[in-house]
């Protein structure tokens, strides 16, 4: 869903419609009308419509989800609402300036609303994920960072362009908080690209979807590394973001024993 689905009936004048257009298009169903001034496509994402509905942005981590970016799970619609507006659900974050133009915020500014009302881990999150997917530059990124406060950037120096998903950020941040080597996106030959190495020879691979299942190429290249001396350590979805704690004990647990700090000595 691109953010260009919920549109003010004045960006299509200026794209050369007349109103007549509009009320055919409306009548036809192409267009259905959202409030006064604003239409949708019928394609548009239900949040977007409820944001313009209610007199919103849809913006912070909902509006980085319509942007494309890997963001954790939330129920309830992040709306931005515009100064001395009632605020109607706790889940809505209340925005001083004026609100865009369009029904959802630019992302960099969806981003520094990320930063500003949520924790650190999570502005990461998307943070990471905006500058792999090449929606922002990694300068960008660092001035997003750089304007927070100083509690939140202290947090945020884990900041690395080169994560690939959420999952990835919070495995990797934690282990760097607890003071453990950890070299994210590691190229291994024979092996491919791998999301963490721990210490010098424990893989971590962390699974970004909720049924992500094993592949014949997954389990090639768990046999590969270990023919290298690699010992490879596979974290679902559910351990990493359902059952965090009890993995985070396992995990100390595992480098308690220091075996990821041997040198691989292929087989």
């Amino acid at each position: 869903m691109t953010t260009g689905q919920v549109v003010t009936v004045a960006s299509l004048l200026g794209l050369g419609w007349d109103r007549a257009q509009v009320s055919a298009a409306i009548d036809a169903g192409t267009l259905v009308e959202v409030v006064r001034g604003w239409v949708a496509y019928p394609t548009a994402d239900s949040l977007v419509i409820e944001a313009v509905e209610k007199g919103g942005r849809l913006g912070c981590l909902s509006g980085c989800r319509v942007h494309g970016l890997w963001t954790p799970d939330h129920s309830e619609p992040h709306i931005i609402i515009g100064r001395g507006e009632k605020r109607r659900r706790s889940a809505w974050h209340r925005h001083t300036s004026a609100l865009p133009g369009e029904a959802v915020f630019p992302v960099a500014e969806c981003i520094a609303q990320v930063i500003r009302h949520h924790s650190p881990e999570e502005a990461l999150m998307v943070l990471e994920s905006a500058v792999q997917k090449g929606l922002v530059t990694r300068m960008e990124a660092e001035v997003l960072i750089a304007d927070c406060s100083s509690a939140k950037q202290h947090a945020l120096r884990f900041f690395d362009p080169r994560a690939e998903s959420g999952s990835e950020t919070r495995v990797r941040m934690w282990l760097q908080q607890v003071r453990v080597q950890v070299r994210p996106q590691v190229q291994i030959p024979g092996v491919g690209r791998v999301d963490l190495v721990v210490g010098n020879s424990l893989i971590v691979e962390c699974d970004s979807e909720r049924h992500h299942k094993y592949t014949e190429e997954d389990y090639a290249r768990d046999l590969a590394a270990k023919a290298l001396g690699f010992e490879t350590l596979r974290l679902s979805y559910r351990q990493i973001f359902l059952e965090w704690d009890d993995t985070k004990e396992h995990l100390l647990r595992r480098l308690s024993t220091k075996a990821h700090l041997k040198h691989p000595k292929p087989l």
